[in-house]
């Protein structure tokens, strides 16, 4: 059997555990809580963004594939092509994607 002092340091050890157990746990706490007052913008954008989600990622994957295969130089147009389906929308009415 264990004598009493090796139980003793047993359960200071045990203590010493907990309190920084204990201590760990503020900091994580004061972390998240920083983490989450930081990107509070990311949190912003992505409620404005969630409508037109498909969109831009299908637009997403285009504009990669357009560079993966050189040909950024067609990425150039893009602007132009938003601008006229911007001018389209207006003239033809909401009904279309994205409006």
């Amino acid at each position: 059997m264990f004598n009493r002092e090796r139980l003793n340091e047993l359960e200071t050890s045990a203590e010493l555990l907990v309190a920084q157990a204990e201590i760990y746990r503020g900091l994580l706490r004061a972390d998240s809580a920083s983490l989450q007052h930081r990107l509070g913008w990311l949190n912003r954008l992505t409620e404005k963004l969630r409508p037109a989600n498909p969109w831009l990622l299908g637009g997403a994957i285009a504009a990669g594939l357009l560079v993966i295969r050189g040909w950024g130089r067609a990425l150039r147009w893009v602007p132009a092509a938003i601008s006229i389906w911007r001018v389209a929308r207006s003239f033809l009415g909401r009904n279309l994607p994205g409006g």
